[in-house]
């Protein structure tokens, strides 16, 4: 039991990335607005680097975490769809 709950454990952080907005608008499963090509999942970082980013859910989305690197008070990211946040 326990060789494989420390296997689960390895296996589960193998498999994170961390993907970036391509900056813009459009919808977060499109895998053409992130790099590396995909989108994050729960066991991601999803980060945003441009001073716009305009993201369109298709529905609740969960990410391990979530930066955002604008350098402007202007910046923000708007999320349509049941939540939005700032960054």
């Amino acid at each position: 039991m326990k060789t494989f709950f420390f296997s689960f454990l390895i296996c589960s952080s193998i498999f994170s990335h961390d993907f970036t907005w391509n900056g813009g608008g459009g919808y977060w499963n499109d895998i053409h607005n992130w790099t590396p090509a995909g989108y994050p999942t729960s066991e991601d970082t999803a980060t945003f680097n441009s001073g716009y980013a305009y993201v369109t859910l298709d529905g609740a989305k969960t990410v391990r975490a979530m930066t955002c690197n604008f350098g402007s008070s202007t910046s923000a990211i708007t999320i349509s769809g049941q939540t939005y946040f700032f960054c």
